[in-house]
């Protein structure tokens, strides 16, 4: 048997084994088709609750977690084989999991994070020979054809993104972290530790937008920008540039690769700059033929060709990189375009599309 530990609970109740909606723009498929290839292969597979709710099941169980902490019930039971532990999020958005790294690499076979030499979290205590990378998954490893090929684009950036305030995950790490001895309080200088979580990027991402919205160069889509009765509000960056957001605001969108297409450029700044740190941004971009002008890790030519994307940080401010974005022909266009999509077939897309397959092999 094969059990998973879903990165939510929302996904507990074999949810996870559900066909993702077609709205979520294939969030969700990685994980989906990867256990319905191991459902074809003869094995049965259910989250981890299932566990919980049958405690004297004794046939072999292979245990995997995409987030969630569920192993600490079950360590006790001697047929459960704790197997990979994938930690999806950067330590600005999940620094509990980094922290616990020590006792992750002594339960697991194996657990994946985005850099092996401890860039942005520590290597104290952990047992590095159980360290792989992680790719985020991906769910298609081509185009897709009908927003691709659209020509009549808006010339200017578009992002899409959810209103994320990193305040709160600092303070949700007030809590501190399980151990054996009981719940342990993280001290201020831990919370407030930036060389451990690394630097985050959903303050520069607000500057960004609110720079570029003064020069008429961008439209915003996503979720909770509007101000509302929320923590995410109680943010001074966010507060300060809230009228300026406001004039490029768009509200959310039903599909975000719909929305992509309508646009020539689109803006793509990771939540951290933490070494390797990339996620399905974008690809995102890539499906739908819209040229990303990026901000996030430096070693992002390690994993996909400088000439798919613009590198934001060496042309300038951000009114010289919309000078250059004005400056390109059709041609330049075109070939930042073709790029893109040459990341699919020349197999640079390959590890972050195969990575569940590998956790599972």
């Amino acid at each position: 048997m094969i059990a998973v530990d879903p990165y939510s609970y929302h996904f507990l109740r074999d949810q996870l084994l559900c066909k993702p909606p077609q709205v979520w723009d294939g969030r969700g498929l990685p994980i989906y088709e990867a256990l319905v290839r191991i459902q074809g292969g003869g094995k049965t597979v259910h989250t981890s609750d299932y566990l919980s709710a049958h405690p004297g099941i004794s046939e072999p169980v292979d245990f995997y977690s995409l987030g969630m902490l569920s192993h600490r019930e079950l360590r006790g039971r001697p047929n459960v084989r704790f197997k990979a532990f994938v930690v999806h999020e950067p330590p600005v958005f999940a620094p509990r999991l980094y922290r616990i790294l020590p006792e992750l690499t002594s339960v697991f076979e194996r657990v994946y994070v985005h850099n092996l030499s401890g860039d942005c979290y520590s290597l104290k205590g952990v047992d590095q020979s159980k360290l792989r990378k992680l790719y985020f998954p991906i769910p298609f490893n081509h185009v897709l054809m009908p927003f691709w090929a659209r020509q009549d684009r808006i010339k200017k950036l578009v992002i899409i993104n959810s209103l994320q305030n990193p305040w709160i995950y600092r303070c949700v790490d007030m809590v501190g972290v399980q151990s054996a001895r009981g719940l342990r309080l993280n001290t201020l200088s831990e919370i407030f530790d930036s060389s451990f979580t690394g630097e985050e990027f959903y303050s520069y991402r607000i500057h960004a937008v609110a720079a570029l919205a003064g020069l008429s160069a961008i439209d915003l889509y996503g979720m909770h920008w509007r101000l509302a009765l929320s923590p995410r509000i109680v943010w001074p960056t966010y507060l300060l540039n809230y009228r300026r957001l406001m004039s490029v605001y768009k509200g959310p969108t039903e599909s975000k690769f719909a929305t992509l297409s309508k646009y020539a450029f689109s803006l793509v700044i990771e939540n951290t700059a933490m070494k390797s740190c990339l996620s399905e941004k974008l690809f995102d971009c890539f499906y739908a033929g819209s040229i990303p002008v990026f901000v996030g890790p430096a070693d992002v030519a390690d994993f996909l060709p400088p000439e798919s994307f613009i590198d934001a940080r060496r042309i300038g401010d951000w009114r010289d990189v919309w000078t250059y974005l004005q400056s390109l022909n059709p041609r330049q266009i075109e070939n930042f375009r073709e790029a893109g999509r040459a990341v699919f077939t020349s197999g640079r897309a390959q590890p972050f599309f195969d990575f569940y397959n590998q956790v599972f092999s």
